[in-house]
């Protein structure tokens, strides 16, 4: 057995000392209501590949009910991409290891785009993991990455200047089976976020080989692990996309609109 999947074992049993009531939900992209249309006719920007090879193209808008910031994404996908790295049975050494099946994963940073400012929100939406669990994964970055040359894993590096999970318990958690119970078992499973970790709010479809998602959270939750929003005021917005083992990444300024109003980028690069 591989170094790597001893020590995840250990990780999985450790996670799962903690105990939980929370009923597992399926990973069915089943949304929370039903998405707008207009989703998929919003200003588009380019994200492209680190090796600059590739492209992929988002459509989103920003809207404000002058209570909670809306945020709406849609981009094609062949396919849901609904399990990530399930449990498949090792006969030889009566174990279970992970599978190389994958998720769609979508990183959105925001932050205050006045000079000088570093805090910033860090959403992500993944296609297994939050796409029926009614929530996105809310984390906090004290001090933002360097965005010259993103990718996922200086991102979520936990340290100063990266970021942290906002207090709470997120929406999804592991769970490592001892004994056999099939193969291709999911390993992560969804429940109801808790505290500031249950402040971004998820809805989310995969229809006609495309996503369109849905999030939305309070301009201004009082937490000290999130960024307030303010209407007419300017934020630098990140979005990093993980598809097929591929990143894409772009980055724009928009004006938080006002109540009942759309944004529109007004630089991309």
């Amino acid at each position: 057995m591989k170094r790597k999947d001893i020590l995840f074992i250990l990780i999985s049993i450790l996670f799962n000392s903690i105990s939980t009531t929370q009923v597992l939900a399926s990973s069915s992209a089943l949304p929370a209501e039903d998405l707008p249309e207009s989703a998929d006719k919003s200003e588009k920007i380019e994200l492209i590949s680190k090796d600059g090879e590739k492209k992929v193209h988002i459509g989103y808008f920003l809207s404000n009910d002058g209570k909670e910031l809306e945020l709406f994404i849609s981009f094609s996908a062949s396919e849901p991409c609904l399990s990530h790295r399930l449990w498949h049975w090792d006969s030889a050494n009566q174990i279970y290891v992970t599978g190389e099946e994958e998720e769609m994963e979508l990183f959105i940073i925001l932050s205050d785009a006045r000079p000088g400012t570093d805090a910033g929100d860090l959403w992500i939406w993944r296609s297994a993991r939050n796409s029926s669990s009614g929530y996105a994964d809310d984390f906090f970055c004290p001090a933002m990455p360097n965005m010259a040359n993103p990718d996922l894993g200086s991102i979520l590096k936990k340290g100063f200047s990266h970021s942290f999970p906002d207090s709470g318990a997120l929406p999804w958690f592991s769970r490592f089976f001892g004994d056999f119970v099939g193969d291709g078992i999911p390993r992560f499973y969804q429940r109801s976020a808790q505290g500031s970790a249950g402040d971004v709010k998820s809805s989310s479809k995969w229809k006609n080989q495309r996503w369109t998602i849905r999030l939305s959270r309070s301009l201004d939750t009082g937490n000290a692990d999130d960024i307030p929003f303010a209407a007419d005021s300017k934020i630098r917005m990140a979005f990093l996309l993980k598809s097929g083992g591929v990143e894409y990444f772009s980055e724009s300024i928009v004006e938080v609109p006002g109540s009942d109003e759309k944004s529109q980028p007004e630089e991309s690069q």
